[in-house]
C-alpha cells in the first residue's frame, strides 16, 4: 500500500488525485485511511482504459453530436426531476 502524507487536519494532501489510485479516506480527528489499487486493479484499469475510445468510435458521432446528445440528456433530466 502507498504511504501518502495527509495534512494537519486530517485531509488527504493535494498530491492524492483520484486518477492516479483508487482511495477512500475516513475523515476523523485520529487518522485518515488510503487504500491503493491491487496489481489486479491497476491491470484493469489498464485494460479498461480503451472502453471510452471504443464506444465514442461506435457511436459514429462527431464530438460536437455527442455534446448536443449530453446536453439534451442533461436538459431532459433537469426536466424529469422538477416535475416528478
Amino acid at each position: 500500500m502507498n504511504a501518502k502524507r495527509t495534512s494537519g487536519r486530517g485531509k488527504p494532501a493535494a498530491s492524492l488525485l483520484l486518477g492516479e489510485q483508487l482511495c477512500f479516506a475516513l475523515y476523523s480527528t485520529l487518522a485518515a485511511v488510503i487504500v491503493s489499487l491491487t496489481a489486479r486493479g491497476l491491470e484493469l484499469k489498464r485494460r479498461s482504459s480503451a472502453v471510452p475510445d471504443g464506444v465514442f468510435c461506435a457511436t459514429e458521432c462527431t464530438p460536437e453530436e455527442l455534446l448536443s446528445i449530453r446536453d439534451h440528456v442533461l436538459l431532459l433530466r433537469a426536466k424529469l426531476s422538477k416535475n416528478a
